[in-house]
């Protein structure tokens, strides 16, 4: 049995020659799997990769998906190819397996948190907070950009206003625990959201997430509970940011998230289940 999580990851790099070299090895694995009759499960994390591949790449992943038996989706409404079996095994949450700060959240303090990527918006949110006038009000930025190109677009956005704060790399656990630890929101500005991690990550660790509003980012609202999830439609704006931030104090206040069928051993005992089912 094979397990393919992220399968655009097994062709990308960062040339053109790398690129061909991982096309060929995945193409062989593909071969190698078919010969073999080896069952492919693969995870589907978002419906589409969110930066576009090239056509080796989508002709390569495309030979790949022939060969699933079966997808596991992380939320209910995840569009699959018509005829596929396929069962949903909801994204785990980070209760006890992440560090936790002991640290009293900053008023007025943001943080937008993550791989750092054009489709997430952040350049956007930083505009948003540099023509606001409330105080107190800071906004920190966390995380690996996608290249040194958009490293230069989001340093050119805050600029202008010493109220941003940038840790533009790669942290460890315990500093983005810290971070989001001592922010009263974590704000998602994303263009487009289906599963997310970092979402999951932030009510773990107690912090309400400001993110935009879907049919699954609903769904996990529902499930953790009044507060915890606040939306914005379109594009994140200076209102849903005053609204979001009035009402942090009395969230974090409150209980904490409620999760469903998320800890690492239901998740582990479906996987399994999954893999006992496509090796019969």
């Amino acid at each position: 049995m094979f397990h393919v999580h992220w399968p655009e990851l097994l062709v990308r790099a960062g040339s053109a020659p790398r690129r061909v070299v991982k096309a060929a090895l995945l193409l062989t694995l593909v071969v190698r799997l078919s010969v073999l009759r080896t069952p492919v499960v693969r995870t589907v994390h978002n419906e589409t990769p969110h930066e576009p591949g090239s056509r080796l790449e989508r002709t390569v992943l495309a030979l790949l998906d022939r060969r699933v038996r079966t997808y596991v989706a992380l939320n209910p409404f995840t569009a699959l190819p018509d005829g596929v079996d396929a069962v949903v095994i909801p994204h785990s949450h980070y209760v006890g397996r992440f560090p936790t700060a002991e640290v009293m959240p900053v008023p007025g303090r943001l943080i937008s948190c993550g791989l750092l990527r054009p489709y997430k918006g952040v350049e956007d949110l930083l505009a948003v907070v540099t023509g606001m006038t409330r105080e107190p009000l800071s906004v920190h930025v966390v995380g690996k950009p996608l290249n040194a190109e958009f490293a230069d677009v989001l340093q050119s956005a805050a600029a202008a206003d010493p109220r941003v704060d940038l840790t533009l790399s790669f942290v460890a656990d315990e500093l983005l625990a810290q971070e989001m630890g001592a922010s009263e929101l974590v704000v998602l500005p994303y263009h487009r959201m289906h599963n997310s991690g970092m979402l999951i990550l932030a009510l773990s660790l107690g912090r309400p997430v400001l993110v935009p509003r879907n049919e699954v980012t609903e769904w996990i609202a529902d499930e953790v509970g009044p507060g915890w999830v606040s939306f914005f439609d379109g594009e994140v704006d200076a209102a849903v940011l005053e609204e979001a931030l009035d009402q942090a104090p009395a969230v974090l206040a409150g209980e904490a998230p409620r999760f469903s069928a998320r800890s690492w051993e239901e998740s582990g005992e479906q996987y399994a289940a999954v893999y006992r089912s496509v090796a019969l």
